[in-house]
């Protein structure tokens, strides 16, 4: 096979493949390895560049899919763990927003949260957590479920919610309070709370026409809060009878003839010999009217 002669183009002179210069007239000659290696390095760059807008490109379609599917899903659930599965590809505080709000129709919130756990950052965790658990507390109230109120206050609160902002704080006397109370007290003789507990000692002179006649001292005291400025209203000798008429509406049986007397002549009253008058057994906002009535007695 006859090889093809190489010459430099300056001198003539006949020169070898693997020469870089001409050893005649030391002119630089050209190397075709050098074009082919700044081909392969101009490939390399539009790879650099191509490749990640593709990778971004596929991306895009893959959170478009999960998004799409999330909005569209009936199920709350689902529709959570689709934005989660988003939200895996680009952590967006879009896909964030999205998830708190179909947080706050949850039933399953707590073991939604526990799953959210391994997704949020923390911060944005607290945030959507404390927003669906104040809806529910705002829609509880609302509804006079107290008790849930309470807990819905609480676990906010554990994720960094200020009770202040509470959309009803001034309308609930003491509700710091109320939140700092265990309400799951167990049923011994320490936590029963009756007449018998913080009863104060009265005259037994005490003329009966002092006492309120009509069927209730204060007839919405199970479903309100009372104030300390209402309550000024009434005599030491009746602050007893409107406490203890919080737990003669669950027909608590009092050993007292006093009260027992006095509470047997109500048409209301329906003695309960299942009713311990235990603090658990009171809602919220009675458990509260009969803490601040004994502040007062």
């Amino acid at each position: 096979m006859v090889k093809s002669s190489k010459y430099c183009t300056n001198c003539k002179s006949e020169v070898k493949s693997s020469d870089t210069y001409c050893y005649n007239c030391g002119k630089r000659l050209k190397n075709k390895r050098r074009k082919t290696d700044k081909k392969l390095i101009i490939l390399i760059i539009i790879g650099i560049i191509i490749l990640p807008a593709i990778i971004i490109g596929k991306n895009k379609i893959i959170i478009n899919y999960y998004l799409f599917r999330a909005n569209n899903e009936k199920s709350i659930s689902d529709s959570i763990n689709y934005y989660s599965k988003a939200l895996d590809i680009s952590y967006r505080p879009d896909i964030v927003f999205k998830i708190g709000e179909r947080l706050k129709e949850d039933k399953n919130i707590d073991d939604t949260i526990k799953l959210l756990e391994l997704v949020l950052e923390e911060r944005d965790l607290n945030k959507i957590s404390s927003d669906a658990y104040v809806k529910m507390a705002e829609e509880s109230f609302e509804a006079k479920k107290l008790d849930d109120m309470v807990k819905y206050l609480k676990k906010a609160v554990e994720h960094n919610f200020d009770i202040k902002r509470f959309k009803y704080y001034d309308s609930i006397e003491n509700l710091e309070d109320l939140l700092n109370e265990n309400y799951d007290l167990e049923i011994n003789n320490e936590d029963k709370i009756s007449e018998e507990d913080s009863e104060k000692e009265f005259n037994e002179s005490t003329n009966k026409e002092t006492l309120n006649d009509d069927e209730y001292f204060i007839e919405d005291s199970d479903t309100r809060y009372l104030t300390k400025e209402e309550l000024s209203n009434y005599s030491k000798e009746e602050l007893p009878f409107i406490r203890n008429e919080i737990f003669a509406r669950h027909g608590y049986i009092f050993s007292n003839e006093k009260y027992n007397n006095y509470f047997k002549t109500k048409k209301w009253y329906n003695p309960n010999p299942n009713f311990s008058g235990n603090p658990s057994e009171l809602s919220t906002i009675e458990y509260a009217n009969v803490k601040l009535i004994q502040s007062l007695e």
